[in-house]
């Protein structure tokens, strides 16, 4: 059995596979620290120099070799799956016994959970931090309740900018009503896209002026 870890980037991937490593009794690899160690330079020198292509290629060279491996954990990089050539891989390195993920995901959620709540806890405000854990609980349900929250934060924001845009200071300055305009347009526009880390980050900014439009109102 080989144990394969797909996330976003700095999600804690190598530290959740690190600990289930040692916990299932299995041999361990990161490929981005096998891919530094066999170019002899760090991922950010990589880009910088070769380009994403050829650090692309470095990674599917590696990932070639450690899927091979029998009984391991594999923590990948964030966009390894963005690879066709690289996602057939993975897919086809799966073994035919099926083994029951549950415990595994657990671990998983709890690690990012616990990562995510001490790095922001402090510097994102409660509407944001419920938009966030419920995004990154979509990764191990099936996303309807990130879907209804993210409709329901979507019209009350509309409903916050249209309650702003006839404020009369607001009201009269005809840029600003034309930019809250353009952000009701980008809500409309986010219920027909996937939901994504770019598309969450989104939100956030919507949010942060929504929250800066209510201050300044009261």
């Amino acid at each position: 059995m080989r144990v394969i870890i797909i996330g976003p980037m700095a999600s804690g991937k190598s530290v959740v596979g690190k600990k289930l490593s040692k916990k299932l009794k299995m041999s361990f690899y990161d490929t981005d620290k096998e891919i530094e160690e066999a170019a002899g330079a760090s991922i950010a020198w990589i880009f910088d120099i070769e380009g994403e292509k050829k650090f692309r290629d470095r990674e599917y060279q590696i990932l070639s070799k450690v899927i091979e491996m029998k009984k391991c954990v594999i923590s990948t990089g964030g966009g390894i799956i963005l690879e066709e050539k690289i996602e057939n891989s993975l897919t086809a390195s799966a073994d035919s016994d099926v083994v029951d993920m549950e415990h595994m995901d657990n671990i998983v959620y709890k690690s990012f959970v616990e990562k995510f709540n001490s790095k922001y806890s402090m510097s994102l405000k409660e509407n944001q931090k419920i938009l966030l854990n419920k995004y990154i609980s979509s990764f191990t349900d099936n996303g309807l309740e990130l879907k209804v929250y993210l409709n329901e934060e979507i019209e009350s924001m509309k409903a916050a900018l249209s309650t702003a845009s006839k404020l009369e200071e607001l009201s009269e300055d005809d840029d600003f009503a034309s930019r809250l305009g353009d952000v009701t347009k980008i809500l409309n526009s986010l219920k027909e896209n996937k939901i994504d880390d770019k598309m969450i980050r989104k939100v956030i900014k919507i949010q942060d002026l929504v929250e800066e439009l209510a201050e300044n109102a009261g």
